[in-house]
This record gives C-alpha cells, structure tokens and sequence, in this order.
C-alpha cells in the first residue's frame, strides 16, 4: 500500500473556487460513514470494517428510512463493482474510487471468502483531498486486521483534489495507474459538490485517457418538485450545496452531459428501477429487518436519486458488460394531454394544528373541517409527534380559524393512517383503524361527536365478522349507510386484499364474499353511483398499482375499468367527483419519472388527462401526500395537511391548506 503522496496543505484558493466548502463537504463523508455503520449493524449488508473509520464518534441507530436508503445506495454501487471485478477476473483492471472518502469496499471485497479472487488481477485506487486520506490512512494503520488487508501492491491512497486535472493525472501515473487497462471510475455523491465546469473537464479529461473505462456516478437528480427543494434545502443548509443538479436535473440531461464529453453508451438509473431489479428474496429480507411504514418518502428518496454509466471504446466492453438498463416501473404516466396549469393558493391561518400528514378530515355541511390525528406539530412548542387532537377548522374570508375541540372522554389516543366518515344524518363521525406505531394497530372502531368547543368519543360495539386492526385502508359511504372498507396494512408488513361492510343502522360488520386480486393499500376509493370505484394503491410488493376496480352496487363482484391510455400507477392520493362522470385525483407518489399533480378521469368515456398546479413564488413547494382534501361549496378543492420524513433532510410538513381553484372546469 502506497502511502498519500500529497501533504496535507492548506486549502487552496483554486479548491475554494471549484465547489462546495470543502470542510462542510468532508462534514457529509463523516455523517455518511456513521449512517452507513447504523445500516449494517441492523443486517442490510455486512461490513464489519465501517465502525473503525468513525474515529471516537459512537455510530446512532438511524431511522429505518435512512437505512433503506444506503442500502439501495451500497446495492446500486456494488451490483456494478462486482460485476465489473467478476466479468475481468482474468485480466488486468483497475477501479479508481473518486472522493472515496472513507469507503470500505476495497477490505470487504478482499476479506469475503467467495471474493478473494475477484481482487487478483485488480489495482484499487481511493482519491480524496489530502486531508481526507491522512484521517483515513490514520484509521488503517489503527486497525491491526485492517492495515493487513491493506499490504500489497494493488492498494493506493491518493491525496489529491480532482478538480487539479494536471495534479491528478500526475498522481495517478505516480501510483502506475495505467490508462490503456480496463477500469472502472466510481464517484459517490461527490462530483455534484464542484462547479459544473470542472466537472465536464474531468469527465472530458477521463473519457480522454483512459481507452478502456466504465465510468459510475451516483447523485441526485430532480431538484424542482417539493421533495427535491427539501433535498436542496438541507444540503444548503449544510454549507455544501448541490451545484450540478439545477443544471442537469433529470436523468436525460445528465446523459447528454456524459455524450457531449466523450462517454458511449450513456444510460442511467434510478434508485426505484435499480430496487425492482434486484432479486425477490433480498427483497423480502430487507422488509422483513425492522418495521417499515414510509413507503411514499422512500419511493421519492429513490426517483430523485440515480446512477450514470456509460464507457469508452464500447465495442470492448459489449461482451464484457451491459449498461443498466431502463426499467418498465419508471415509464411516463401514458399518452395524455396535460391541460393549462391551475392555480393553488395557500390559505392563510395562524394555527399551528395543521402542519401534519398521515391524519384524516371530515367536511359537514357548512364547509366547516373536522382533523384527526396524524405526525405534526401539536402545540407551540413546535415538536414533532403523533398526534391525538380534534381541530375545527372553518373560513372566515382569506382566513382559516382554527379550534382544538376539548374531548369529554378518552379517545383512540394518537393515530396515523386511519379513516374518518361522516353520516351525514346523525352529524357522527366514524373512525375506523389506524396506527399508533408500526408495531401496534387500532382495532376499536369509535363514533365522535362535537358540539361548539367540545367532543366525545364512543366505542361502537358493533357484532358480526371481527374487524382485524389495519391502517391505509379506506372507508366509503354509500347510500348514507353503509361503510365499506377496502384493503389496508398491518403489523409485520401484511397487506389486506379483503373488502368489509358495515351497517350504521344496526352497527353489523360482515365480509363480503368477493376481494380485491391483490393486496393494496394506500388507495383511492370513491362513491359513484352506488357503486366504489378503486384506483391506484400499493401492493405488497412496494410497487404502485394502476388498475382501477369498480365494486357494484350490490357489493356482490369486483370489476375491472380500462383506460385509454392506462391510468397513472400511484398511491397516497385524494379524490372527488366533481361533476357525474369527473373525478378528480390530487397527488399522490408515482415512481414514474413524469407525473401531473392532478389526474382529471372521465368515466363516461375512461379517458384522463394530467394537470400541473402553479404556485405563488414565494412559498415553499408543498409535498403532495400524507393529505387530506375536501370539495366545498364553491366547487374548489380544499388540501389540508401534508408532508412527510424526507429521508436524512428531515420532517417537512406542509405550511398551511391548499385551494386548488377547480370550479371553472
């Protein structure tokens, strides 16, 4: 093992004009390596190597979520570094890591007993700022079992900033590396962190010099919808912002970006399409290693994060490797029209209440909005939690009045992902379901009833098939009697494909004898003419479903209603009728790479058409899932609520209700 070749200097003027600041941006390699020890620790993969580059830090258990995501990470990576080392066994290679940061690939690959050969014939090269690489060689030689590994000849550190074309080229053949050997280049998250006119001279210079190269990048992409300004947001706020991704902000600009300097066969993938590519059962054991309930974070975490491939003298490597290849889930929506955009308007309210998702709403009469429950801010200590609140909300002019209502008696307590109906007789609303953790469903059905300031809570007890606990299931009136609740999940990642019914009259629960083909949850389901529709939903694959089912008015069969074009895969959305045969279906989390903000579905004709919302400027993108949304009087639809835990940028709840002025259509 050579030792960095580089001292570690001072930071240079050139290093400061290139890109991120540099401190802030080896700040991320730290918090990466903690994260990535955290997700090993629980099983995603093995490294017993991470927990020795984290100096005196003690490594804390991250959220599930954040798991996930370095484990799509690591998988995305590793999938491309394997088989580059397994198709080149044989022959001489190299893989130069850039920014490597402290990595350990190298020492799990050398040390897994079914591996040992797949590093004979390969030179491993890290590069990373010279201070960088003496932290980590520090760490090495800390490490008696891996400063071992490290002996040998086929592994450099190389202290070196990247964006010095001369000094890297210079390094690089200081330590042999060779330019007419097969290589792989790899750079994680790290080229976006440097001013987009470095990166095209160093993506031109390597295309340039090395004849035989596979080049893989992972980052970011997608930076203008809600999920991504977050995602801007945070790495802002961090001091190391994203400077490519505005730039080149979706996978064909950043292809393009690889042609035009050199690269052939350019293709990229997204995090959804590399998850669905893997094999079922690493799948399953992944779902299976911790409880997992923020399925539309983690499909947006993952459209907005991608790997870039692409090669040199392509002719050689067609035998050798394919590029990733596109996959079918990350198809556009379909072959429809997407009409002017409308306006949403944020709704202004000094209440705090709102600021939460994973609740649900009821609308009486008099437009006034009954919210339950969900993960917000409670009070003004502007803590985040599960929330256990009834909160009143009416218009007054361009203001939303709030009220919390005082419950006269226990209720469910805190609750997510329940559902809530109103008989419009009695004025009582029915909660059903709903979670108080991933680990603990609600099976209590209650009855809830206000007047002025106050609420009270009633068990409904109610007699006939037994009503098993679930959550993201759906309740729908029909006929102001009879609630029928589709689907949902529950505890250790089941998924419901029954269909019950439950008469408020004489409070009956029966099963119906006719089930939905597959499991869903998360789904849409509306009254229409007696009859449900049921669109979209997640199945237990973790794949969204596009199929719309229509359950009749006798509840006896289920039928299927085709589209032309078919309808968008999506879950996590609201809808209404807004005229006989016009449903409206608002948000919702595709893992298309193109989807509208509003789907209009005629069913008279089963068409669609796709519509896009303007924003004022001056607010905050809002993240369309985790809502509720209402059709008044006027004809608008009211969005309240909304948001979600985005990943390691944080918990981004929506600013205030949304008006979506619909009433011209």
């Amino acid at each position: 093992m050579a030792k960095c070749e580089h001292s570690v200097n001072k930071m240079s003027s050139h290093s400061l004009k290139t890109g991120s600041s540099i401190p802030q941006v080896q700040g991320t390699n730290d918090n990466s390596t903690l994260s990535k020890v955290s997700t090993s620790r629980v099983g995603y993969y093995k490294d017993p190597y991470l927990k020795y580059f984290t100096g005196c830090h003690k490594s804390p258990n991250r959220a599930p979520l954040i798991h996930w995501g370095y484990w799509i990470r690591y998988s995305a990576v590793n999938k491309t570094l394997i088989e580059f080392l397994t198709n080149l066994g044989n022959k001489d290679n190299q893989v130069i890591s850039l920014g490597a940061g402290f990595d350990t690939a190298f020492f799990r690959l050398k040390s897994e007993c079914g591996n040992v050969d797949l590093l004979k014939k390969c030179h491993y090269y890290e590069v990373d700022y010279p201070s960088v690489v003496a932290r980590k060689q520090h760490f090495i030689d800390s490490v008696p079992k891996i400063k071992e590994l490290a002996i040998g000849s086929n592994y450099d550190l190389i202290g070196c900033d990247i964006t010095k074309l001369k000094d890297l080229e210079a390094s690089l053949k200081g330590a042999n590396v060779d330019g007419d050997t097969s290589t792989l280049l790899i750079a994680e998250v790290v080229l976006t962190y440097i001013q987009p006119k470095y990166v095209d001279k160093l993506l031109e210079w390597a295309a340039s010099f090395f004849g035989k190269a596979v080049i893989c990048v992972y980052e970011q992409i997608k930076p203008f919808d809600g999920f991504g300004q977050v995602m801007l947001k945070h790495f802002h706020t961090l001091s190391s912002p994203l400077l490519n991704i505005e730039m080149y902000s979706t996978s064909q600009s950043q292809c393009k970006r690889y042609e035009n300097a050199g690269w052939s066969e350019v293709n990229s993938c997204d995090m959804n399409q590399l998850y669905f590519s893997l094999p079922e059962e690493i799948r399953k054991h992944v779902m299976s290693l911790e409880p997992f309930d923020e399925y539309e974070e983690w499909h947006l975490k993952c459209s907005h994060y991608h790997m870039i491939t692409g090669f040199t003298s392509p002719q050689y490597w067609s035998s050798i490797m394919d590029p990733l290849s596109s996959s079918s889930n990350n198809d556009d929506e379909g072959i429809s029209d997407v009409l002017e955009e409308w306006r949403a308007l944020y709704l202004h309210t000094e209440s705090q209440h709102l600021k939460r998702y994973g609740h649900d709403s009821v609308r009486f009469e008099d437009d006034k909005v009954l919210v339950y429950g969900g993960f917000g801010i409670k009070d003004h200590s502007l803590a985040h939690c599960r929330l256990d609140n009834a909160i009143m909300i009416k218009s007054n002019g361009e203001d939303w009045e709030s009220k919390e209502l005082i419950a006269g008696n226990d209720g469910p307590g805190p609750l997510m992902y329940h559902s809530m109906t109103l008989l419009p007789k009695s004025n009582e609303v029915i909660l059903i379901g709903g979670r108080k953790s991933p680990k603990h469903s609600n099976e209590v059905l209650y009855s809830l009833s206000s007047c002025g300031t106050e609420c009270n809570w009633r068990i409904i007890q109610y007699k006939g098939d037994c009503f098993k606990g679930r959550w993201r299931h759906s309740t729908t009136l029909v006929n102001d009697r009879w609630l029928v609740i589709i689907g949902g999940c529950a505890v250790n990642g089941h998924v419901f494909s029954d269909i019950l019914l439950l008469d408020s009259i004489d409070w009956t629960m029966k099963k119906l004898p006719v089930s939905l083909p597959e499991g869903r949850h998360s789904h849409l389901a509306v009254n229409y003419k007696s009859s449900v529709l049921i669109f979209g939903g997640l199945n237990a694959d973790l794949s969204p479903v596009s199929t719309c089912l229509q359950l009749s008015e006798d509840k006896s069969h289920l039928m299927a209603v085709e589209f032309i074009p078919q309808l968008p895969a999506k879950y996590s959305m609201s809808g209404h009728i807004i005229s006989n045969d016009v449903l409206l279906m608002f948000g919702g989390v595709s893992i298309s790479q193109h989807q509208s903000d509003i789907v209009i579905v005629n069913m008279q004709n089963r068409t669609w058409q796709g519509v896009n919302l303007k924003y004022p400027p001056t607010i905050s993108l809002p993240l369309l899932h985790g809502h509720s949304s209402h059709l008044m009087d006027d004809g608008n639809v009211v969005c309240i609520g909304g948001g979600g835990n985005c990943f390691s940028f944080g918990t981004h709840l929506n600013e205030s209700p949304l008006l979506i002025q619909c009433s011209k259509f």
